[in-house]
């Protein structure tokens, strides 16, 4: 992983807490999948 993407990955995953902890399960699902969408292209890289 290069570094901009573990950046990217936290900071998705800091916002994702912080509408969570507002009670906006809406947006926290939405950064969830950006999240999760991030992390299969590095997977899927990586295999490569």
């Amino acid at each position: 992983m290069k570094n901009w993407e573990i950046e990217e990955i936290k900071r998705l995953e800091k916002e994702r807490d912080r509408n969570l902890a507002i009670h906006c399960n809406y947006v926290a699902a939405k950064h969830q999948r950006l999240i999760d969408r991030l992390e299969k292209e590095i997977n899927q890289n990586t295999k490569h």
